[in-house]
């Protein structure tokens, strides 16, 4: 559907800011009222403000009578000291898309750039809106001829509405491409998602002190189209224009051919026998111009032309193109990216990335049914992600769009490289296809740089100089010959990067070589390895963050290295990269891929050797964190069955401790903690002893001897202090504070989680954050905040949701459930509170469910009775099973509570006497089980807890339901 767009803009906007501040809020204030009531008036729809301007859309109505009422009224009205406000207005007519209240599609941009080629005070419209829109009586159109704008598309034929009631009425030539001489070819595609670039781009050349400045970048890139844009926008000032010379075509690279292209392009006719090199230079001596040298790396031998050129004139500028920089003294250089696409398909309007926006306006003009469904996104963020951005390859990959759909090509391209490439005519043979680009670019390198080259594809995600001074034997000139070509970037941390695609492409030329793989593989295995090694006992030290970047920078080679030494069979290597992998993939909460690594190496090695133990020992750990508790406990207890070695055989009890722990086995997760201490003791284990001791205290806090559970904390804090580990300090930081605040002090347990959570914070220790988070929520639930309590249980399941910890996105939810049924949402608190119970039920963990369970129950009462005796009978029956003081206590709470509810009083006081009076209950449970007798109206005689004990108190609970 053809639509009329509606622009509108202050001229010299910026200047009257500058000048007149306190003012022009008030300017814009009235400004912005005229225009939007006009519009409306003539049956127009704004679409936004673009800070000096409108953009809106006619379906119907009269935009010509509405731009002239416009001008009249701004003409009429006191500006005060600012004088005259001039806006230019702009009609132009097409089809766009609308996506979420915005119209997006060349149309719009066209109309935009009309804006830019116009005067303030004038009304500029295109002939689509002559053929369409009736003109309103007395007024007239002024052709104002054909003009190449600056979007360097086909010549726009441009006309000017004229009127007796507009205030000005004359006006200079139109701003477009034809004000000055120029060569610019004009462009199929509008130029798209290099705002910033050339914002960049056009400073460079404004810069006196820039006369030569080079976009490199790897064939593809957009390298020409940002050059051939920063020249149109930069036309108005070099008063002899801006002229393109391609030299791709060249046949023979030599400085006076290349004089011969320059003056052809030009149009300059040498006059005499003179030398044409002095010939052309003194031509170009007085000239204010801009020469855009396209694809120079194609005749680098002729740099020195170029340094005669600036030496010799006064105002010429050199804007070249090439895949490597000239190195010239007087060069500025920018690099060239490819265009930003999102990271995921999830983000918000993707359709906002440039590269996506290319991939869509691409696919259209081959294609102009196609509509991008958000079941394509997954697929064109993956296409953008495996050119990284290139527009060339975006646009390859689109133009398969009128055979195929996008997850489609995305599946071809993930195959074969040789699938992007174009039948199309008009297209040069080295952009074809990316093989034939990356081919042009492997044909302008040297042996020595070629070799390199090959070497450095076996690095994934980046690497740095000592890596590839040891894996590929490359000094630091051939890594900066490739730099300067632009086939390795280097970033601001120094680390080396090749696009994935171009990687692929030069290790298909190492594979290639068997032999010479084999080798640069086996060294790159080795030289991870002993990395990994080197630095396992500082990733539990003062520095273990740096460490730990430093694996996280080098992930994608550690894999690497990793599968080829499971693959090779290669023990030694293995064995150097487990420790230091395990803490990595714990720390940094990455349990999935800690699980799925190790797995995946198992197989590689025979059933009973120490390599497979410690292996089956570290795997152990993430099937824990992520909630598999009968995987963890089987592999623990193979590894248990082959290790030899005492400290392998003290890790792997220690982890079956844990899962005791969570089943609530306490009996035996007591003992197996103290074997593993022993053991630690034993081999000297510092670290090892402390974390036994931590696991000690974590049993005696579930038991409710908050007691115990302190002197074990703070033994283990002591030797933490010695070994100086900041990520067990953290921790403990955090259960100490869940002592303070289960014996009552609200003010030290918040500033020790506090405390914990800046040092898991600064060690981006996900899972551990995530614990700070859940605590604090306790803290201010109990102090009545729940909307902060909420906020921070809600921050940290985001966290725990993220990195798969199952059992603590349940307790989460079950937190988060009793902190609404607090404030009063009795119907959002029952359903946080059933998916905890499912993940509890599914994770099998017995006192995550009788806890949630419980809390079940009191949300349902006193409504719902039928419910509650569902829940409040399961719970006993699961109580009964656990037969643990705290739990029991718990459990005999919440009966109470729901025989006072059901109108049996005397049964729940006998009950909550127990309770209250029963010397091994906790503060913390004492209070609360006071709060409910407080229920209680009418009093019945005290019973004494010698009458009765726990197991007899809860089978009388039972028989009374």
């Amino acid at each position: 559907m053809c639509m009329i767009f509606f622009f509108t803009d202050i001229e010299g906007s910026t200047e009257k800011w500058l000048k007149f501040k306190e003012l022009m809020g008030e300017v814009l204030k009235k400004h912005d009222q005229i225009i939007r009531s006009v519009v409306k008036k003539y049956h127009g729809r704004i679409i936004k403000h673009t800070g000096d301007g409108f953009f809106a859309v006619f379906d119907t109505g009269n935009p010509l009578q509405a731009a002239i009422e416009i001008q009249k009224k701004l003409g009429d009205e006191d500006w005060g000291n600012i004088g005259e406000l001039r806006v230019r207005i702009v009609i132009h007519a097409g089809e766009a898309e609308e996506h979420d209240g915005d119209y997006f599609g060349t149309p719009v941009i066209r109309g935009f750039r009309m804006l830019m080629a116009s005067w303030g005070g004038q009304i500029i419209l295109s002939p689509e809106v002559e053929k369409t829109c009736k003109l309103p009586a007395d007024s007239t159109l002024i052709d104002l001829g054909a003009h190449q704008l600056k979007d360097l598309g086909e010549p726009q034929t441009i006309y000017q509405l004229d009127h007796p009631d507009l205030p000005i009425r004359e006006f200079p030539p139109i701003r477009s491409l034809s004000a000055r001489p120029h060569n610019l070819p004009t462009q199929s595609t509008p130029f798209i998602g290099r705002e910033q670039e050339l914002k960049e781009v056009i400073k460079y050349l404004q810069d006196p002190a820039c006369r030569i400045l080079t976009l490199t970048g790897p064939g593809g890139i957009g390298k020409t189209r940002l050059a051939l844009q920063a020249g149109a926008e930069i036309i108005d000032n070099f008063r002899h224009g801006v002229y393109f010379v391609p030299l791709a075509q060249l046949t023979i690279p030599t400085t006076q051919f290349l004089v011969f292209t320059i003056a052809e392009s030009l149009r300059f006719s040498f006059y005499s026998r003179e030398d044409p090199k002095l010939q052309l230079i003194n031509y170009l001596r007085e000239k204010e111009i801009i020469l855009i040298l396209d694809n120079f790396e194609h005749v680098i031998e002729s740099v020195p032309l170029l340094a005669d050129i600036i030496k010799e004139t006064k105002k010429a500028k050199i804007l070249i193109t090439s895949r490597e920089r000239l190195n010239l003294k007087e060069e500025f250089t920018f690099n060239l990216n490819g265009l930003a696409y999102p990271e995921t398909p999830e983000k918000e309007r993707i359709e906002d990335y440039p590269a996506v926006q290319l991939f869509i306006h691409t696919a259209r003009r081959i294609n102009p049914e196609f509509i991008l469904s958000e079941k394509d996104y997954p697929a064109v963020v993956k296409l953008c992600k495996i050119v990284h951005g290139m527009p060339l390859g975006i646009e390859l990959a689109a133009s398969w769009t009128k055979v195929l759909r996008p997850p489609d090509i995305a599946y071809e391209v993930e195959r074969n490289i040789d699938f992007l490439k174009t039948t199309l005519k008009d297209v040069p043979d080295r952009h074809k296809s990316l093989r034939a680009v990356f081919e042009y670019s492997w044909g302008l390198l040297t042996d020595l740089e070629k070799t390199a080259y090959m070497r450095c594809s076996v690095f994934r995600g980046g690497f740095d100089y000592p890596a590839a001074q040891v894996i590929t034997d490359t000094g630091v000139n051939l890594l900066s010959s490739l730099i300067d070509k632009s086939l390795l970037r280097r970033s601001l941390s120094g680390r080396y990067e090749i696009l994935e695609i171009l990687r692929n492409f030069t290790l298909e030329k190492l594979n290639q070589k068997p032999k010479e793989q084999k080798r640069i593989m086996e060294r790159h295995m080795e030289y991870y390895a002993d990395f990994l090694d080197k630095i396992k006992e500082k990733l539990n030290g003062p520095e273990q963050l740096r460490f730990m970047d430093q694996i996280s920078s080098d992930i994608e080679n550690i894999r690497l290295a990793w599968h080829h030494a499971a693959r090779t069979g290669n023990e030694v290597s293995i064995n150097k990269m487990i420790a230091s992998l395990q803490i990595f993939y714990e720390r940094r909460s990455w349990y999935q891929e800690g699980r799925d690594q190790f797995q995946k190496v198992l197989d590689h090695f025979p059933q009973n050797d120490q390599t497979r133990s410690r292996l089956l020992s570290r795997l152990g750990i993430f099937f824990i964190r992520l909630g598999e508790y009968e995987s963890g406990e089987k592999v623990i207890k193979q590894s248990l069955r082959i290790t030899t070695e005492d400290s392998e055989r003290a890790i792997a009890l220690n982890n079956l401790g844990v899962i005791y722990r969570i089943r609530n086995d306490y009996e035996r997760a007591r003992e197996t903690f103290e074997e593993s201490f022993k053991l630690k003791k034993k081999t000297g284990d510092q670290r090892g002893v402390a974390t036994s001791l931590s696991n000690l205290g974590n049993c005696a806090i579930d038991l409710g001897d908050y007691s115990e559970a302190k002197h074990f904390f703070q033994m283990a804090l002591d030797i933490v202090k010695k070994v100086n580990d900041p990520y067990l300090h953290a921790d403990l930081y955090n259960k100490l504070g869940v002592v303070a605040k289960s014996t009552g002090n609200l003010e030290e347990a918040r500033r020790l989680h506090e405390e914990g959570l800046k040092i898991e914070e600064r060690l981006k220790d996900k899972w551990g954050i995530a614990a700070s988070l859940n605590n604090l929520g306790n803290i201010f639930r109990d102090m009545g905040d729940y909307k902060d309590a909420i906020r921070y249980y809600r921050d940290g399941l985001k966290l725990l949701e993220g990195i798969g910890d199952r059992r603590g996105v349940a307790l989460m939810m079950a937190n988060i459930g009793r902190t609404l049924f607090a404030s009063g949402d009795r119907m959002k608190a029952r359903k946080y509170l059933l998916d905890s119970l499912r993940i509890m039920k599914e994770l099998k963990t017995p006192a995550g469910i009788l806890t949630t369970l419980l809390n079940l129950i009191d949300i349902t009462l006193p409504g719902d009775i039928k419910s509650a005796q569902k829940y409040l009978d399961q719970a006993i029956d699961l109580g009964s099973e656990i037969n643990i003081d705290y739990y029991t206590f718990n459990l005999l709470m919440t009966g109470a509570n729901f025989l006072l509810e059901t109108g049996r009083e005397k049964k729940a006081q006998e009950i909550l006497d127990l309770v209250i009076s029963h010397p091994a209950v906790p503060g913390e449970l004492k209070k609360r089980a006071e709060a409910i007798y407080r229920k209680i109206t009418t009093k019945f005689p005290k019973i004494t807890p010698t009458e009765i004990n726990l197991n007899q108190a809860l089978k009388r609970l039972k028989d009374e339901l």
